[in-house]
C-alpha cells in the first residue's frame, strides 16, 4: 500500500483504505503509529477501526471470503485473502483484487486504475 499511495501521489482521485479485521488490538494510536511506520499520508490513506460486528460484517460483505473450514485460521472473523488488495470504483464496486504480497502488485494495481480511468 506504501508503494501503491508513492505511484499515485499526483492522482487526485486516489483514496486507499486499511481495514482492522481486529479492532480490539488496532486502536486509533496504534493505526496512527502503524501508518507513520508506513509513511501513510492521512489525506489519502485511512487506516479504518470501528465496532468490530459492523467492521466484520462491513469487510465479509464488500471485500473477503469467510474461511470456515479451516481450522488454522485465527484471523478476527476467520476472513481469508487479508493480504488482498480490492480496487473500488467510483460507484462502490469491488472491480479486481489483486494479491498485496507479490512484487509487482503496486504497478499492476495502478495499471488497472488508469484502465478505469479511460472508462469514464
Amino acid at each position: 500500500m506504501a508503494q501503491i499511495q508513492q505511484l499515485t501521489t499526483n492522482a487526485a482521485d486516489v483514496r486507499l483504505l486499511s481495514f482492522t479485521v481486529d479492532p480490539r488490538s488496532d486502536t486509533p494510536p496504534v493505526l496512527a503509529k502503524w501508518g507513520a511506520r508506513f509513511g501513510a499520508d492521512t489525506n489519502r490513506w485511512f487506516l479504518l477501526t470501528g465496532d468490530q460486528s459492523q467492521l466484520l460484517g462491513l469487510i465479509g460483505t464488500s471485500f473477503l471470503a469467510t474461511e470456515t473450514n479451516n481450522p488454522f485460521n485465527s484471523m478476527p472473523g476467520n476472513f481469508g485473502g487479508t493480504e488482498r488488495i480490492a480496487i473500488v470504483d467510483k460507484q462502490g464496486r469491488v472491480r479486481a483484487y489483486f494479491d498485496g504480497l507479490r512484487v509487482g502488485t503496486p504497478a499492476a494495481v495502478v495499471a488497472e486504475m488508469d484502465q478505469l480511468r479511460k472508462e469514464r
